[in-house]
């Protein structure tokens, strides 16, 4: 089990927990790994943030939203949903 979180001053505002068939299925290994995972399941590209702007252990990984794609993320999500 490995997990995928995005936060915004310290709130969690997603989280995505992996079983192993799921991190087998995300493909590559170390960062690539991280890449395409939140590009999976988050729809969100992490290329252009920093190691400051990250959190990880052995069992997850936290990016650290800036204000401004926490916004995109949100009215992405609306729009998904017709809103």
């Amino acid at each position: 089990m490995y997990k995928i979180r995005i936060k915004h001053n310290d709130v969690i505002v997603s989280e995505k927990t992996l079983d192993r068939a799921e991190c087998e299925s995300i493909g590559g290994t170390g960062v690539q790994f991280i890449f395409n995972a939140y590009k999976k399941h988050f729809n969100f590209d992490i290329g252009k943030y920093r190691i400051s702007d990250y959190d990880n252990g052995e069992d997850f990984f936290t990016l650290h939203i800036k204000t401004d794609d926490l916004v995109k993320l949100r009215d992405k999500k609306l729009s998904e949903l017709g809103l």
